[in-house]
């Protein structure tokens, strides 16, 4: 585990113990704390303002009954840990919840849908396997690997909303999923969601919540034989749409079991595979500043599906979306028409796999040679702290070094925006076309905790520069390294890690 900060420190605890005895009656549950708690060593954790925010996910395939029984066990361990954290953060707030449970499914995590929206937040996160102790980028291996239909993750969103809601009491047990009483059979947000979802709605139908309302209460009549508690249900939201019987409030259950409902159905659909590639741009003429952002805005109108991984002065747009966005772009460089719509000389695209093949007739970026460059320094084992900086500073500065590189200026590194903290290295180089290359670079020397290492990368990721982190130690912690950070590439980020061992 990481060096926290002593707020933070106390809180990891109260976790770790409590996702132990969770563990003991849900031991298929993964549970993960990311968030304040764990960024930058808990810096910016506050034992009485901050959240803890948890990750629980459950195994893969569980079905519907299983899922409503573990979110219910689930709710009465995370009441437990509302009442702990009060002795144990000092905490004097007992009336609003002070944990944050996110409880999702693997395909949730695959397609990367969080409640909130962001469609990043689980590949490109930082999370503490408490039940481990791995601390990693990205929640799982094959995090945001696809994509589904916006609607479908519209509603299932909503789903972990809800899911979120039902875990959400206090200490003092206030909070969490009221009655539902209100005019309509089942709450409008759920019926409006389900809309969304049908297959090939008719023009203005697909926000009718009547028509919301027919998918969810058939897919009840359809399943209403499953188990008592689907029958209880049915009988219930039958009587509330106009049925014969006793008409009755859906409680916090009954509330979460059509949400699960909804999530069944919104699950399944066809997913996408999310790729990454790279689209080189090469101009009429050299390109001040405002046309080259006029571009890069010319790329994005044409691809709004696709997102850039990070600026590019040299006009190689690094990108990352759904394959179906990629093979439209292709199908426009194949045809001859990306260059005139662009209004460029020539336009080049490539999947990640092909570009080893591309960068042998194009001349090699700084980014390029970076790696190599680095990863042939030898630094003395007997070397620590600042002496590692010294000893990369002066290999980089050696007349060979800097003819492989092509003369760059090396500067020191200059803070990344909206942060303190500065790399150890800034290099700039200018080609002889009028082409402005820059890349940073610092040095890490990790001995006893991978904390700092973890430090410099989410402080890394926040450039907009390439980025380069030198991880000096020896092999077994390398290798630990290796194993925490495996998804930086395949995430398509602005920082490459480059192993040295001593």
């Amino acid at each position: 585990m990481g060096e926290w900060t002593a707020e933070a420190e106390i809180a990891v605890g109260v976790c770790t113990r409590w996702a132990k005895s969770v563990k003991k009656q849900l031991p298929n549950m993964e549970i993960l704390l990311f968030g304040s708690a764990i960024y930058k060593n808990g810096d910016q954790f506050d034992s009485q303002r901050s959240d803890l925010d948890l990750v629980a996910v459950f195994e893969p395939g569980i079905p519907l009954a299983r899922r409503l029984s573990d979110l219910q066990t689930l709710q009465k361990h995370k009441a437990a840990l509302e009442t702990q954290i009060i002795p144990q953060l000092q905490r004097i707030n007992c009336v609003e919840p002070g944990v944050s449970i996110v409880a999702l499914t693997p395909f949730e995590v695959r397609a990367n849908v969080h409640k909130s929206g962001a469609r990043r937040f689980f590949d490109k996160n930082f999370f503490l396997n408490l039940l481990t102790g791995e601390e990693r980028i990205a929640l799982s291996d094959d995090a945001g690997t696809v994509t589904i239909p916006d609607e479908n993750r519209y509603a299932l969103e909503y789903v972990q909303k809800v899911r979120n809601d039902f875990l959400a009491t206090a200490a003092n047990g206030t909070g969490g999923i009221r009655d539902y009483a209100g005019a309509d059979p089942m709450p409008k947000a759920l019926l409006r969601f389900a809309a969304q979802v049908r297959t090939n709605p008719d023009n203005g139908e697909w926000y009718d919540t009547r028509l919301g309302m027919e998918l969810l209460f058939s897919s009840l009549l359809d399943r209403r034989l499953e188990s008592d508690e689907f029958r209880r249900l049915f009988d219930k939201v039958s009587v509330r749409r106009g049925g014969r019987g006793q008409l009755m409030p859906l409680s916090a259950a009954d509330q979460l079991h059509l949400a699960e409902v909804l999530f069944d159905i919104a699950s399944e659909v066809e997913v996408e595979e999310v790729i990454l590639w790279e689209l080189g741009v090469a101009t009429k003429r050299d390109l001040p500043q405002a046309d080259k952002l006029a571009l890069r805005r010319a790329v994005a109108q044409l691809l709004p599906n696709a997102s850039f991984i990070r600026p590019d002065e040299s006009l190689q747009f690094r990108m990352r979306g759904p394959v179906s966005t990629f093979e439209v772009a292709r199908r426009l460089e194949q045809q001859g028409a990306l260059p005139e719509y662009l209004d460029v000389k020539e336009v080049r695209l490539f999947r990640d796999e092909e570009l080893i093949f591309s960068r042998e007739e194009t001349p090699a970026t700084l980014v390029d040679l970076m790696p190599k460059v680095l990863e042939a320094w030898k630094p003395d084992s007997a070397l620590a702290g600042r002496e590692i900086e010294i000893s990369l500073s002066r290999y980089l500065e050696s007349e060979d070094v800097l003819e492989r590189l092509r003369y760059p200026q090396i500067e020191p590194g200059g803070p990344i925006f909206g942060t303190d903290f500065r790399p150890d290295f800034r290099l700039v180089r200018h080609s002889e076309d009028g082409i402005v290359e820059t890349c940073i670079i610092e040095v890490k020397h990790f001995r006893t905790s991978l904390a700092g290492v973890m430090v410099s990368l989410q402080e890394l990721l926040l450039s907009s520069d390439p980025a380069f982190l030198v991880v000096v130690g020896p092999q077994s912690k390398l290798d630990r390294v290796r194993n925490e950070t495996q998804n930086l590439k395949r995430l398509g980020t602005n920082v490459e890690i480059i192993f040295i061992e001593i």
